[in-house]
């Protein structure tokens, strides 16, 4: 790699291959903030509703921590299923 760019290089757009720039960290810092948001709100929600209350929705107590960890490996705006749901559903 050259220790200099040329004027036309340096006014090419982005073609991904460099991440380093502000935007991207600052969005990523971001989406981070906003995951880790949903899942303390979705922690809380869970933990204060009754077992039966949990039950209604197909869940035993001891499937929060696996509707959380489903949170985080799924896309944006995908519902997640806890395993007992899974279970009762097939």
């Amino acid at each position: 790699m050259p220790a200099y760019m040329a004027r036309e290089e340096f006014l090419q757009p982005n073609d991904g291959r460099h991440t380093g720039n502000v935007g991207t960290v600052l969005g990523g810092l971001a989406r981070s903030a906003t995951r880790r948001l949903k899942r303390n709100r979705t922690r809380a929600a869970l933990r204060a509703m009754s077992d039966r209350e949990l039950r209604d929705i197909g869940l035993y107590r001891g499937d929060i921590p696996h509707v959380l960890a489903a949170l985080d490996e799924t896309a944006p705006g995908r519902a997640a299923m806890a395993p007992t749901a899974a279970r009762l559903s097939a």
